[in-house]
């Protein structure tokens, strides 16, 4: 590990805070560069883009309150999660101690085990991987979930390099040291700006950036 990834990993796991939630969103056009940014990091293609591209800035995730996602994620009946992370050498013990001990199951999305898929059940199982996930992505690296099933595997899909998004399902892209998210979406929930607030848990503070 770098001396740079050494201090964000520390200090990113000294600092996970509870505070109000609070940030800003927009939909976005699947032209516009941030989008593309994203999907040029994911090492496969998505298969018919999703009917809604949302960006949601002006938050901090390691300091955002551990409870809000949770919430959110089961407001919106997106259990089961399946996390895709990426896990640089610099990581793995640390990552596969962590697995061990909170009971997880990672599956290998790549021949190389580069790429790591984990199941996500439940709030408290949320929470804990969370601890894990947001310093990896302060320090460059790779992480994202899809809701409600796994669409990483689907038949002759493996090692493919291509997923299909299904009615209903979320894909959420942790940005740049982790100051954004976007969201490609085929909810009907996240159609625009009202449908989606009505989705958030309650005492969430917001703008909706579209005008």
């Amino acid at each position: 590990m770098t001396d740079k990834k050494k201090y964000m990993w520390g200090m990113v796991k000294e600092n996970i805070k509870e505070l109000i939630m609070g940030f800003y969103f927009e939909y976005v056009n699947i032209d516009c560069e941030n989008v593309q940014d994203y999907l040029e990091k994911m090492p496969f293609a998505i298969k018919e883009l999703p009917q809604f591209l949302i960006d949601i800035s002006g938050l901090y995730l390691p300091e955002c309150n551990e409870n809000w996602f949770p919430s959110w994620i089961k407001k919106i009946n997106g259990f089961p999660l399946y996390f895709f992370i990426e896990v640089e050498d610099y990581m793995k013990k640390e990552f596969n101690s962590f697995c061990v001990q909170y009971g997880f199951d990672p599956k290998n999305y790549d021949l190389e085990g580069k790429y790591k898929i984990i199941e996500v059940v439940n709030e408290d199982k949320l929470k804990q991987l969370f601890s894990l996930v947001i310093p990896i992505s302060c320090a460059g690296d790779l992480v994202l979930w899809v809701t409600q099933k796994n669409i990483f595997f689907e038949k002759n899909h493996l090692n493919s390099k291509q997923i299909r998004m299904q009615d209903g399902q979320n894909i959420f892209c942790i940005g740049h040291d982790c100051e954004n998210l976007l969201i490609l979406s085929n909810d009907s929930n996240f159609k625009n700006a009202k449908a989606m607030s009505n989705t958030f848990p309650e005492g969430t503070k917001y703008e909706d950036n579209n005008g």
